[in-house]
């Protein structure tokens, strides 16, 4: 049985929500009359009002990686835009300040999420569960072959966070 103990309190809840990422992409390229349903669901008057949404920036896989060797959905585009014929053993071509190294189109279905609910919520969130393949040991953003070892490459941590 579970008592409520009023004297033991924590702070408020700032709001309620969800990670975008992977229902986002799939379910953002849905038919119009699908997808706009699920948004009200989520964060309508008459759904859960949910208020709080969060943002996976996709750390994106190389071009010559299958696009779902991970779960369907689980593969998050990256808005950097590789030069043919890069591989993944080509790893060191990205120039974050290069205009034609992004791609600004990528993430779609994300994307679209948010345009549809971006009035109704109150608070936002950006994450990334992995850098670009290419700043990554493995050249996988799915992990490491060692789990104990980190993933990032020692010499990519600053353009991966950049100040």
């Amino acid at each position: 049985m579970v008592r409520p103990d009023p004297s033991y309190q924590q702070s408020a809840f700032e709001g309620w929500g969800t990670s975008l990422v992977w229902f986002a992409n799939i379910t953002g390229g849905h038919r119009d009359e699908i997808r706009n349903h699920l948004a009200d669901l989520l964060f309508g008057e008459d759904g859960l009002r949910l208020d709080i949404a969060r943002y996976n920036i996709g750390g994106g896989n190389a071009p010559d990686v299958r696009k779902y060797y991970m779960k369907v959905g689980a593969t998050m585009e990256g808005f950097w835009r590789a030069p043919d014929p890069t591989t993944r053993e080509d790893v060191d071509w990205w120039d974050p300040d290069n205009p034609e190294h992004w791609d600004w189109d990528a993430d779609a279905n994300q994307r679209w999420r948010i345009d549809r609910i971006k009035d109704r919520g109150d608070t936002w969130e950006a994450f990334s569960n992995s850098p670009p393949w290419f700043q990554t040991v493995s050249g996988y953003v799915s992990g490491g072959f060692d789990p104990s070892a980190d993933q990032i490459r020692a010499d990519r941590v600053d353009d991966f966070a950049r100040p």
